[in-house]
């Protein structure tokens, strides 16, 4: 039996907005709008959104602007060379949306990325963080940002810039539920201490 537009339309909307969460890709998703006047913003309900590389980060921004979900439980990007003024475009944007996991992963085909450090802002609503930079831009991370709900950081191919040390960042003030911590191939990290209490 053939499944058709007209047929599709007919199911209620968390049912067709399941059906677009497993296409993994914001802007495949956005496309089927031309399908029925119905679902011309039905995409911009999905509680997650996936971004696999295409190398035009104003597609991610224009996404999370439309974005409409009361909630966004999850935002993962892949990037190419990625310039860190194309990604604090849209970070800004999505860090006041996210409430869950952000995935951010950054393959370098270049040695290196020009264009200085990636200053996140705070992902205060987070719940896990997976940085990945290549050996693009370093990472910064501000002194004042608290992660109140971040349970799950990864980094990897980082390279850690500014005042913050390592252990200052996860250090249990800034991230109070922090469970899981995992940390590859990163340059500059500086004395790794942190004051946590055992859980």
């Amino acid at each position: 039996m053939a499944v058709t537009v007209r047929t599709a339309s007919v199911l209620p909307d968390d049912v067709l907005i399941q059906i677009l969460l497993k296409l993994l890709d914001a802007a495949v998703a956005a496309r089927t709008s031309v399908l029925a006047t119905r679902w011309r913003l039905l995409w911009t309900l999905l509680p997650e959104l996936y971004f696999p590389p295409d190398g035009d980060p104003q597609r991610i921004r224009f996404a999370l602007t439309a974005h409409e979900a009361p909630v966004l439980r999850g935002l993962a990007v892949e990037l190419i060379d990625a310039h860190p003024e194309s990604v604090a475009a849209w970070l800004a944007i999505a860090a006041r949306r996210l409430s869950g996991s952000l995935v951010l992963l950054n393959e370098t085909e270049d040695k290196a990325t020009e264009g200085g450090d990636l200053e996140p802002p705070c992902f205060e609503n987070a719940t896990s963080i997976h940085l990945s930079l290549g050996a693009g831009p370093g990472l910064a991370v501000p002194p004042s940002q608290v992660f109140v709900r971040l349970a799950h950081l990864y980094l990897d191919c980082i390279d850690l810039h500014g005042s913050s040390m390592l252990g200052d960042v996860v250090s249990s003030p800034r991230c109070r539920v922090l469970r899981t911590l995992a940390v590859h191939h990163a340059r500059r990290v500086g004395n790794f201490a942190t004051t946590r209490i055992p859980f």
